[in-house]
């Protein structure tokens, strides 16, 4: 049978038995090995081909957190179990958008389970994580509208709303009473700062937005 490798980093030696004892009858599981040395963890993963790194997530530096999981996930093939004993709702979000693939507690009766999938490659999201990410989510974009809301004059906001409503540039020239060029020179601008490449996606996303 080929047995899942698993590199447990963790330092506390309760821990570390508690984690050993709830695989330790798994035939397909075995841990290759065990660190609290975070210095080239690439290699070392690499080189014991693992397939699973169980990381105590409290052994890294706050500022270090997000750039240790990215290394994990990025320049290894394993995927990554985030074990931590705190809820830390920005960690959770910043976690799994650096590839990790499941953010649990220390409930060690589950850990075989949560491994096997992780295996599998399937992404293990709680309910409550479910929920993190999605306020995560709706949080940024509520700040991206409100920079937006901010960047774009009154001007522009009526040049989208032009176009949303189907009006060409000539017209809108028109309706504005400027000149063409004018408008054209707006809408650059428009596109610099929604990043869209033509004019009706901007008004569409403005309009999505409720910016128009």
């Amino acid at each position: 049978m080929k047995k899942i490798h698993v590199l447990l980093i963790e330092k506390d030696k309760d821990e570390l038995l508690k984690i050993c004892s709830s695989v330790k009858n798994e035939t397909d599981i075995e841990i290759v090995g065990v660190t609290c040395e975070l210095k080239c963890l690439s290699d070392f993963i690499n080189r014991l081909h693992v397939n699973i790194v169980l990381m105590n997530i409290r052994l890294v530096k706050d500022t270090e957190k997000v750039k240790v999981i990215k290394s994990v996930t990025e320049k290894t093939k394993a995927q990554l179990i985030i074990l931590n004993d705190q809820i830390d709702n920005r960690l959770i979000f910043e976690a799994f958008i650096a590839g990790a693939i499941c953010y649990i507690d220390k409930s060690y009766n589950h850990i075989p389970n949560v491994i096997r999938l992780a295996y599998q490659k399937w992404s293990l999201k709680s309910a409550y994580v479910e929920s993190v990410i999605r306020k995560e989510f709706c949080r940024l974009r509520q700040l991206e509208i409100h920079y937006m809301k901010e960047r774009l004059t009154q001007t522009e906001q009526k040049i989208l709303k032009l176009i949303a409503e189907g009006y060409k540039q000539k017209q809108i020239a028109e309706i504005l009473m400027v000149e063409i060029n004018t408008i054209k020179k707006h809408i650059t601008n428009i596109l610099k700062k929604t990043g869209e490449k033509r004019s009706k996606e901007a008004a569409r996303k403005a309009r999505e937005w409720g910016l128009i």
